[in-house]
């Protein structure tokens, strides 16, 4: 699950589900996209859709997780969630 933020705020979310399995484990799905009303249209949905596309890739160095930030509009960031994350943690 990633979060998108703006000054501090969780404005978006997007999740990404990989199949197991020796004949599904290449395939993945976006489940949980979300991207408040007052700021869809600014590139937020396509920053997260553009990090659950380098997660899902194989990656050559070992790592789980390579970010890009390129695609990301001022001044929001993309942070990767784990179950313990809440929109109140990321607060000024």
């Amino acid at each position: 699950m990633f979060g998108a933020y703006a000054e501090g705020t969780i404005v978006g979310m997007a999740g990404l589900r990989r199949q197991v399995g020796q004949k599904d484990s290449h395939k993945a799905y976006v489940w949980g996209m979300y991207v408040q009303p007052d700021c869809r249209g600014t590139g937020i949905g396509s920053a997260l859709l553009h990090e659950l596309i380098l997660v899902s890739k194989p990656s050559s160095s070992n790592s789980p997780y390579q970010s890009s930030k390129a695609t990301i509009p001022p001044p929001l960031s993309i942070e990767k969630l784990d179950s313990k994350s809440t929109a109140s943690s990321h607060a000024p």
